[in-house]
């Protein structure tokens, strides 16, 4: 570790004076290159002055002498005088050219147009100049082409940089060298006190303590070393024991809060505004939520919600950590969340039912307390506890229907229904049920006619419903299946068994339209109705059969108004 922060600091050093130096070298070389280019410019300049002279004088060895002072310049390639009409008069040298392709770039007869005495043209790393020949009058007498090839300049501008940065690179890593070593000695305890805290950090092991180390001699002569880096030494010995104790308590604190965790029922774990999910949770929280590894699971398979499910719990998310209102109304921002209860499908299938509770910081939300609890025995409870009510209904319905009606309608019913619920039962498999479909569905709905006619509601019922398979098939629809329809038609027949064998407990000992009834008995009965306790059709039934002997006829007309409130 301490090689690796020496030269760290070496490197980091040398690169900064070599670039301080490299930056200074590179300004020096563009104001070089620009210097060059204005002495070009004023070389050019001149050029177009003395060519115009010595053509507007008729002066050929002039124009020749110009060329050859021009050529001695470094970077000057050749050049050629045109007279008006852009023929060649001299060239220099004899074989310079003046190419098709860069007369077309000098549109020469947009240039003539121009007000502009020159044109320049950059190509690479060469540069031309068309310059009009002009006369005292003003007139164009002719044109001058000089090409000069920049390359030359640049590079020996490229040359005298890579001298100075190798004379500087020397003498810097001279200098680096000195510095490093000084440096080295002067933050030796500091690299000490760095590789002892890496050390407790990778081992994790507060009770290391740090050991100053002894000064070497050029250190003691010197007096490199620092009294701020021996003061913190000292201090980071005092903090790791304060660090040690806090831990050590941390420990106790979190043993106490995981074994409350692991005693309570509900399952309890955290997540983030980010639905991120925090490893913390309760025992019972894995069982319920099916998983532990909490920190790597994720919201939608915790709560099992589907695509469209996950996209509004989003966008409740969102509503609960924007809203002004929604930690000031948390219950009925909560009631909100898509995900309010799931099944949970382990080893036995569970309803679990959700809570959300709000951990705020700074009075914003930050995170969210989710506890499950299974409700799965509730709910068995209440889907039992609507089941008895619906029996007892049913029960009581059949009672007011027999005894509102007389022996004889209740007798010529029972015939009839249990010859159309044999014809429905005898239907084997779909093919059959289309077969007769108009049949059947006339049938049920006499049936079902003549059943809420005499009081038999809940029967009449569940024909309805078969009355409404029967519509579908009519129709061709797929979505019914016969074990659908075999389902809906063992509902219907084991509520025609209700009936049939309460006629028979009632109408055991009938002679006529006469049945023996005990006033006393059925008063008790009624009372019971109508206090409206739940009792079991058990217990109803034999309160039935305990009934004795009494004029059905003067039953009927005492009792027919309380038999139709019942009804």
């Amino acid at each position: 570790m301490r090689r690796k922060i020496l030269i760290f600091v070496f490197i980091s050093m040398l690169i900064t004076v070599i670039l301080s130096c490299a930056i200074l070298a590179l300004f020096n070389m563009r104001n070089t290159l620009a210097y060059a280019q204005a002495q070009q410019n004023f070389q050019v300049q001149s050029t177009i002055s003395a060519i115009n002279i010595g053509l507007s004088e008729g002066l050929i060895p002039f124009i020749d002498s110009t060329f050859s002072n021009v050529a001695a310049n470094q970077g000057f390639v050749g050049g050629i005088v045109f007279d008006s009409d852009m023929n060649e008069i001299r060239a220099f040298p004899t074989d310079h050219q003046f190419e098709d392709s860069l007369r077309e770039s000098f549109e020469i007869n947009h240039f003539n147009e121009a007000d502009n005495p020159t044109k320049n043209i950059q190509v690479a790393q060469s540069a031309y100049t068309l310059a009009k020949l002009i006369d005292e009058e003003g007139d164009i007498i002719g044109y001058l082409f000089l090409s000069f090839d920049n390359s030359i300049i640049r590079k020996a501008a490229q040359k005298s940089l890579l001298q100075a940065l190798g004379i500087v690179a020397v003498v810097s890593v001279i200098l680096l060298i000195v510095i490093a070593s000084c440096m080295t000695i002067m933050i030796r305890p500091l690299l000490a006190l760095i590789e002892f805290i890496h050390r407790v950090k990778d081992n994790k092991d507060f009770s290391l303590r740090f050991d100053q180390p002894k000064a070497g001699l050029i250190a003691q002569v010197l007096q490199l070393e620092s009294e701020e880096i021996i003061s913190a030494q000292t201090a980071f010995n005092s903090m790791v024991d304060m660090v040690e104790a806090l831990l050590i308590e941390l420990a106790q604190k979190k043993h106490e809060i995981d074994d409350i965790l692991n005693s309570i029922e509900q399952g309890i774990f955290t997540f983030n505004i980010d639905q991120t999910v925090n490893s913390e949770h309760s025992a019972k929280a894995e069982i319920l939520f099916n998983t532990q590894e909490f920190e790597k699971a994720k919201l939608q398979d915790l709560f099992d919600l589907d695509d469209d499910q996950m996209q509004r719990f989003n966008k409740w998310l969102v509503l609960c950590s924007t809203h002004s209102r929604a930690l000031k109304q948390w219950k009925a921002f909560s009631r909100l969340s898509p995900a309010q209860e799931f099944t949970s499908t382990g080893d036995l299938t569970s309803i679990i039912d959700i809570e959300y509770r709000p951990i705020t910081s700074n009075g914003k939300l930050e995170k969210i307390m989710v506890l499950g609890r299974d409700i799965t025995k509730e709910r068995d409870a209440e889907t039992a506890l609507i089941n008895s009510r619906q029996e007892q209904e049913a029960l009581m319905g059949r009672v007011a229907a027999l005894i509102n009606s007389s022996a004889e309608e209740i007798k010529d019913y029972i015939d009839y229904a249990i010859a159309e619920m044999k014809r429905l039962n005898n239907c084997k498999d779909m093919i059959d049920i289309i077969d007769q479909v108009d049949t059947l569905f006339r049938s049920v709905h006499t049936l079902k006619g003549h059943a809420g006619t005499l009081g038999f509601n809940y029967f009449s019922m569940q024909l309805a419903v078969l009355e409404s398979n029967l519509r579908k098939i009519a129709k061709f629809d797929d979505s019914l299946s016969f074990a659908d329809w075999k389902e809906h038609l063992d509902k219907a027949q084991a509520e025609h068994n209700q009936i049939i064998d309460m006629k028979n407990k009632i109408f055991h000992r009938q002679s006529g339209d006469r049945i023996s009834i005990d006033k006393r008995l059925f008063d008790n009965l009624v009372e019971t109705l109508q206090s409206g306790a739940s009792y079991s059709n058990h217990e109803i039934i034999d309160q039935l059969n305990q009934l004795d002997t009494q004029s059905f006829d003067s039953y009927c007309q005492k009792y027919r108004n309380l038999i139709k409130r019942f009804a």
